[in-house]
């Protein structure tokens, strides 16, 4: 599992945006290393945003 997915359960808290949907930040090594977890998540409703050296790259939205 993705360490921000990870960091986020520990917190035991949902990162949500303005609309209140889940919302969780990945690197992308990080969406690389996990990708079938992160499909996973994006089919439970997550949306996920990837960085590039903590700038804003993309935003994976499920469909």
């Amino acid at each position: 599992m993705c360490q921000a997915y990870q960091h986020a359960k520990r917190q035991q808290a949902k990162v949500t945006n303005k609309a209140g949907e889940v919302l969780l930040t990945i690197s992308v090594s990080e969406l690389q290393k996990n990708l079938k977890q992160i499909v996973n998540m994006l089919d439970r409703g997550v949306f996920i945003e990837i960085q590039k050296r903590n700038r804003k790259i993309a935003m994976l939205v499920p469909y």
